[in-house]
């Protein structure tokens, strides 16, 4: 976290039990690890950035395909990344107390379909593979398209 800036503080670290997402995640890993070789679901723990309401939404029911993001530069997907700086640039301000909140995340990848363009046009993965890396900009971004694919582990509330 201290990559986004040196004077950055953490306030908290909340982490996140739901038992029912737990199950939710649980269940998608099994079917992942299924269709990859070595059953290797290729789980990360990757940073989520996102607006003030839907912090309340991923903490309560999780990463909702619902309300996914539908114009990611890999179509309507969620998006995380291994570089928290990426993922800030999607948090939103509280004025309230000048805080912001960044999830960092369990997430199934399974085999990557690894895409060098931006393809907005994507509602899921490409046949055969669970998510998509998007490598066109500078840090890398990773999507996920269903529910249960990815599971908020800790919720990180800082100051910049």
């Amino acid at each position: 976290m201290k990559i986004i800036s040196n004077s950055l503080k953490i306030i908290s670290i909340d982490q996140i039990k739901n038992p029912f997402l737990e199950d939710a995640y649980k269940t998608i890993k099994k079917i992942i690890s299924k269709q990859c070789s070595a059953s290797n679901p290729n789980e990360r723990l990757l940073f989520h950035g996102t607006s003030l309401l839907g912090i309340i939404g991923i903490t309560e029911d999780g990463f909702d395909d619902r309300f996914f993001n539908a114009g990611g530069a890999w179509g309507y997907g969620s998006y995380f990344a291994d570089n928290p700086r990426k993922s800030h640039g999607f948090t939103a301000l509280d004025v309230t107390d000048q805080t912001r909140v960044m999830f960092y995340s369990k997430v199934l990848l399974g085999k990557e379909s690894i895409q060098n363009t931006t393809n907005n046009a994507l509602v899921s993965a490409p046949q055969g593979h669970p998510s998509v890396r998007g490598t066109a900009f500078q840090y890398a971004e990773y999507i996920v398209y269903r529910y249960g694919q990815a599971l908020p582990y800790l919720k990180i509330v800082y100051k910049d």
